[in-house]
């Protein structure tokens, strides 16, 4: 019997499908990320007092009266040190995914104590879903003999993750609309920019310019595109080549973001980077020559050997601080220009992939195997 190509059977374990090198070189970049510009992380915590304790409903408020001391989340911090480098070399990738997800959540848990939470949840579920994938079979210690164009990936975790993303962004969505930001008569984009610039104090030569800008046609149709880019994703989620449109348009909208109010919020461009077809890199004379590179580091890299670099990086993070950290915080101090060189970086990606599927046109979707 011929299967509605459109049936939930398809959708779970054929739309999504991709390579296990495509999968192989997200999981580098997205570990790359955790580990040079995430961390480390929630070291500030400690130097509050109990007074400031004010969890919502969850483990820290159900098991803990006050905040753990310092060492604990040096100790944190170190765990994650070693699960990101085992997850960047795809070393024992599966436990190392679980325990970077768990551990990022406990930190998150301690952070969200003071009673205010980020929504950063896309970077704890996107190693948590992923374990479950083949993103460890390719460009890895466990895998490195393997070919990496061999097998085709489980489709199912992409699938999830694109589910979960579609709702999380439906989440951001359906406030917009109840508080009124599909009103003709208000203009909702302008007010935060001007709530960002002169009570936040965040203001800066694009913003100014932008804040001359009197036609309210512009600033309206700013608002219909802020909602209609967030509650897409629930509405194409079902096609892999239209959800992957929805996030590089996602992409230029977060580096917007960044220009405008200086909010570099870059995490969720780390799950948007799962739907991306990295294997293209293979073919493409400059890519295959850093891919290449890469399996040759990974050759070199024995588990003792990122045990030893795991150990390194524990000891300057947490002595010294994130190095990179500290040379971009000299230069520009007042901004996260490390999220904000991968808001960057997002945003060619985005480009590049636009422009090709405006050059090759409604071209299905088949992963380079």
């Amino acid at each position: 019997m011929h299967q509605n190509k459109w049936s939930v059977d398809h959708f779970i374990f054929h739309e999504y499908a991709t390579c296990n090198s495509s999968l192989g070189i997200y999981r580098v970049l997205f570990a790359a990320c955790v580990l040079f510009v995430y961390l480390p992380e929630h070291l500030w915590v400690s130097e509050f007092p109990n007074s400031f304790f004010t969890p919502p409903i969850g483990p820290t408020a159900i098991l803990f009266t006050g905040f753990p001391s310092l060492w604990i989340f040096r100790a944190l911090n170190a765990l994650e040190i070693f699960a990101t480098i085992f997850l960047l070399f795809g070393y024992r990738t599966r436990f190392a995914s679980f325990a970077l997800a768990s551990m990022l959540f406990f930190g998150n848990c301690w952070a969200f104590s003071f009673g205010k939470i980020d929504h950063d949840i896309f970077m704890i579920l996107v190693p948590l879903v992923m374990s479950f994938s083949s993103w460890g079979t390719a460009y890895s210690i466990d895998a490195a003999p393997i070919d990496a164009g061999d097998d085709s990936a489980s489709a199912w975790p992409i699938a999830l993750l694109a589910l979960l993303t579609a709702f999380g962004m439906m989440s951001a969505a359906i406030p917009k609309v109840v508080s009124g930001w599909l009103n003709p008569h208000s203009h909702a984009v302008l007010a935060h920019l001007i709530k960002n610039a002169f009570v936040e104090g965040r203001l800066n030569w694009i913003a100014t310019e932008l804040m001359g800008i009197r036609s309210g046609l512009f600033w309206k149709s700013l608002d219909y595109f802020t909602v209609t880019v967030e509650a897409s994703f629930l509405f194409v989620v079902r096609s892999r080549r239209s959800f992957r449109v929805a996030c590089a348009v996602a992409c230029l909208f977060h580096l917007g973001i960044a220009l405008t109010m200086d909010i570099i919020y870059w995490p969720n461009l780390l799950v948007y980077g799962a739907f991306a077809n990295w294997s293209v890199l293979e073919s493409n004379s400059i890519g295959n020559r850093l891919v290449r590179l890469w399996q040759a580091t990974v050759l070199f890299f024995s588990p003792s050997r990122a045990f030893a670099l795991g150990s390194l990086l524990s000891m300057l993070y947490l002595g010294f601080g994130n190095p990179l950290r500290k040379i971009t915080d000299r230069f520009v101090p007042a901004s996260d220009a490390l999220g904000l060189i991968v808001c960057i970086f997002g945003a060619l990606v985005a480009l590049a992939f636009l422009a090709n599927s405006l050059i090759r046109g409604a071209v299905p979707y088949r992963p380079r195997c």
